[in-house]
């Protein structure tokens, strides 16, 4: 039934497509290529769109902004390179369209022949029949993609000499690398080091994109003249068909429709260093739209390019070959600074006006691009121009949808001037006002007695949604500091390095300095889809002038060891240590003296969780003595009560409420009421609940019984020993707060 719906909808989308293709076609950024948002686009058509690059976190922008990606409409995306960057987001957004297409049409997936590579090494963690892509190859032997939109010309360069990920170390540099990473092996003597050092040489490819042709003018006095009657023939003629009228006159389509108007043109140019300059500028695929060429000359270019490349003269003198009319897009990390405000300004600026400490401003507001100049008439990309090529009327850029940087005044303001948001802000801080005689009140009649994480332990909640990120909840992932010099992260779902990025700043650095090891609870893609991006960042702050780097512990499922193999194999250069969460169900340590020094865990037990096949749950002691556990995804398990007991605090999934206990028996989760039991079995002092099913990503409800040692997790929310005890005491505020936020969005 429903395939017959979507069929016919369908034919009467093909059936009017040619009345309607041209009225409406844009270009939009999804992605300006700042370090949160890698460079995506979307061509939007009245009935196709078309999507280049799939970086990280491109769900949580496309769920945040309504940008309207219907699966039956998406078939084509085409790719730049086979890199993070430009496939990040690719698994996380294959499974949502397929969560919503019925029919499971596929996708047409173009790109460099190791892109098929990439989607082989998902299989890890994706069953590939939810992937349903075609892959399509990009060489430089194929001619062109062509449908009734457009027409696409593929410029492929995949050989220039030299790799894109490691610079050329002399043999003094080598010899030290090689001396430090035997001494780095000794700090670690149960983990093997895995680092493929020549991953193969990545294709590039640069598109022209051409859009179909405009029909030409209807003459109205040409055709009365022929006598062509006012109905659906003039249509026939207006889309170049021949027509018979019942006088036997037989009238062409030029005969009373002016001509055709050639379709803009615009060029996607992704030239990652100076040794692709040679061929990209030598390519005679781009001579013809030269301002001396036969073709017209392109509408717009965008440049996936750093700094040094734009600046160089060789690549500047090629640009100015299109044309002074041409407008050219800036899209990199040098100039494209900033962070883009993903989650819901508004809705986490109430969250701040409750309490700064545990939910502190975050960095977009502060972050500016670096000051490089770009050349003169040429643009540094935001995240959501757009810019209209069709109809005319609009053409041009549109920066109407471009998120602004918010004002947390005049937000806080308008809270206030809500009277019942006011009294639960004042509820709220008269509270943390009498911070010091409720403490010690606390500490006298509940069984919160001591730092529950230590004097400089924190936990920062990256994401705590499930499933696929959303505009209030991006997917699984916990920063936990450990001392002030050492920290590490329990998942790493897609988003993570954004999520660290947005809350951390220009601080990331270090933070990424003092990051020591992942762990990952199970190989669902919301869980571990970012770590590629974490560990190629880590590499980036932390390896020395000299080559020397010293890799992160990954510890969790053997899949997640393949995959990464497999990533390294044949993309980026990748390093990391990784130890089966197995070899962890040991009472016995497995961590070296220096390991213990460094990070201060004396014990580190794992068991498996009640989930899917290889999923662990993770409980931890410190050497100040508090002791935390953290479930992953499961539903109530008696072996994490075991390992977790007289835990200080329980981080415990709670994905679905109290009535769709049924629901959560059939995906092996854990409801809310149940999260807090095992709190109770445990006897934790504390239970934090995350893992929220995106269906109400606000507060879900539980009983009032345990709310006194219990507190609801938000993305970007930090707590320490201190302010976690706090947690309780918003509840009232935050549910009428986002009482209010769920009727404005109704």
């Amino acid at each position: 039934m429903i395939f017959k719906q979507l069929s016919r909808k369908l034919s009467r989308i093909s059936k009017s497509m040619s009345a309607s293709k041209l009225n409406k076609v844009y270009l939009q950024i999804l992605g300006n290529g700042s370090k949160d948002a890698p460079a995506s686009f979307l061509l939007f058509t009245e009935n196709q769109r078309y999507l280049f690059n799939c970086g990280a976190g491109i769900q949580r922008i496309i769920n945040r902004n309504r940008i309207k990606i219907h699966p039956l409409k998406l078939r084509n995306i085409f790719m730049t390179r086979a890199d993070f960057n430009a496939v990040g987001g690719l698994p996380g957004l294959a499974l949502t369209i397929n969560e919503e297409d019925d029919i499971k049409t596929p996708i047409n997936l173009w790109g460099p022949p190791s892109l098929e590579a990439y989607i082989n090494a998902t299989r890890f963690y994706i069953f590939h029949q939810k992937l349903n892509f075609r892959h399509l190859t990009f060489t430089n032997d194929t001619p062109y993609f062509q449908d009734e939109n457009i027409k696409l010309w593929p410029v492929v360069i995949d050989d220039v000499g030299s790799s894109l990920y490691e610079t050329s170390e002399d043999s003094e540099a080598s010899m030290n690398k090689n001396k430090k990473m035997k001494v780095s092996e000794e700090r670690f003597p149960t983990s093997h080091v895995y680092n493929y050092q020549n991953p193969q040489q990545p294709t590039i490819i640069s598109y022209i994109c051409q859009l179909s042709q405009l029909p030409g003018k209807f003459l109205n006095d040409k055709a009365e003249a022929l006598g062509v009657p006012n109905n659906k023939l003039r249509k026939s003629l207006i889309m170049g068909q021949t027509i018979t009228l019942r006088n036997g006159t037989v009238v062409r389509p030029e005969d009373c429709v002016g001509p055709q108007e050639p379709g803009m043109v615009f060029m996607i140019i992704h030239c990652p260093t100076l040794d692709h300059i040679p061929q990209l500028v030598g390519c005679s695929r781009f001579e013809s739209y030269f301002t001396n060429g036969e073709n017209q000359q392109p509408e717009l270019m965008l440049h996936i390019c750093p700094m040094n490349v734009i600046e160089n003269t060789a690549y500047l003198d090629w640009t100015k070959k299109f044309g002074p009319n041409t407008k050219h897009l800036v899209l990199n990390s040098d100039v494209c600074g900033g962070v883009t405000p993903i989650i819901s300004e508004e809705s986490y600026h109430k969250l701040h006006a409750l309490s700064s400490e545990i939910f502190p401003l975050l960095k977009y507001n502060k972050l500016r691009p670096v000051d490089k100049k770009v050349p003169n008439n040429w643009i540094i990309t935001d995240t959501l121009l757009t810019y209209h090529f069709r109809p005319r009327s609009l053409m041009g850029f549109d920066r109407s949808k471009i998120l602004q940087e918010t004002n947390v005044n005049s937000i806080v303001e308008k809270i206030n001037n809500r009277m019942d948001i006011k009294n639960a802000i004042q509820f709220s801080n008269q509270d943390i006002l009498d911070r010091e005689n409720r403490t010690l009140s606390v500490k006298a009649t509940s069984p919160v007695q001591r730092n529950l994480i230590g004097r400089h332990g924190e936990i920062v909640f990256l994401g705590t949604g499930s499933c696929y990120p959303s505009k209030y909840r991006n997917v699984s992932s916990i920063l936990l500091r450990l001392n002030k010099n050492s920290c590490m992260l329990m998942d790493c779902g897609e988003g993570t390095f954004g999520q660290l990025y947005r809350h951390y700043g220009s601080e990331l650095s270090d933070i990424l300095r003092q990051l020591k090891f992942i762990f990952i609870s199970h190989m669902h893609a919301d869980h571990h889809q970012g770590i590629v991006e974490v560990l190629l960042e880590h590499k980036r702050a932390t390896q020395s002038t000299d080559g020397y780097y010293s890799p992160l512990y990954v510890i969790g499922p053997w899949a997640i060891n393949k995959f990464l193999n497999e990533y390294n194999s044949y993309f980026e250069s990748v390093q990391w240590r990784f130890m089966s969460a197995t070899e962890f169900f040991k009472e016995v340590c497995v961590f070296s003296d220096v390991v213990k020094t460094e990070l201060g865990i004396i014990k580190l037990k794992t068991v498996y969780a009640d989930h899917c096949k290889g999923a662990f749950c993770i409980a931890l002691t410190h050497r100040e003595g508090w002791k935390l556990a953290y479930s992953g995804d499961t539903q109530p398990s008696s072996k994490f009560v075991e390992i977790g007991k007289d835990a200080d605090v329980l981080i415990h999934e709670a994905t679905f409420e109290d009535d769709l206990v049924d629901e959560a028996r059939s995906r092996k989760h854990s409801t809310t009421s149940e999260a807090i039991e095992i709190g109770v079995k445990m006897n934790a002092k504390f239970t934090i609940l995350t893992h929220f099913s995106q269906r109400y990503p606000k507060i879900p409800a539980f009983s009032e019984n345990y709310s006194d040692r219990t507190g609801i997790a938000y993305d970007h929310m930090t707590v320490n020993s201190e302010s976690i005890l706090f947690l309780p005491r918003l509840l009232k505020p935050l549910n009428i707060i986002f009482k209010e936020e769920e009727e404005i969005e109704d």
